[in-house]
């Protein structure tokens, strides 16, 4: 049997947050600062806890169904959202709730079908550069300006509506 460990949310100064596992979240903390050479902060632990490999493994589940996933433990959440997930993480470790459907994990394209572009080189080039300024993939870096665009144009479809709808009678 192993040794208790907590399950813990890390905040890095790039705004990043991880989520892990340790019998020393202090020095768990002290030493990513040096791998990271960055600062970074415990903004959550539990008390610890048996077997928390597998609750730990939920946690990471649950925060890559929100598409956040950096790389590795890493996601691009706010600590709020991090912390529910290790909370669920651990009621579905206990039996308390059901898992979701965590299959889509499992498949090639857990987002849907997938989309093939052919970029210019240049472009590419910069968007690997402006992914890299935020700590991205350049997949995740096009996805994440993709979503902005899409949520704007849903905005301003929003705002013609009720342009269109409320304003003209009186």
């Amino acid at each position: 049997m192993t040794e208790p460990q907590s399950l813990y949310v890390m905040k890095a100064s790039n705004g990043r947050v991880k989520i892990g596992r340790s019998k020393q979240v202090a020095a768990r903390a002290v030493q990513l600062r040096s791998e990271r050479n960055t600062r970074v902060s415990v903004v959550y632990s539990t008390e610890p806890i048996v077997d928390a490999k597998p609750a730990e493994l939920i946690a990471v589940r649950l925060l890559r169904l929100t598409g956040t996933r950096v790389s590795g433990e890493w996601f691009s959440v706010g600590t709020d959202v991090a912390i529910a997930a290790v909370q669920r993480a651990l009621r579905i470790h206990e039996g308390i709730e059901p898992p979701p459907d965590f299959s889509v994990l499992r498949a090639k394209t857990p987002l849907g079908p997938v989309l093939s572009m052919r970029l210019d080189p240049e472009l590419k080039e910069r968007l690997k550069e402006l992914a890299a300024r935020e700590n991205r993939s350049l997949t995740n870096y096009i996805e994440t300006q993709l979503r902005e665009i899409s949520r704007q144009v849903a905005q301003r479809n929003a705002e013609m509506e009720d342009a269109g709808t409320g304003g003209g009678a009186g």
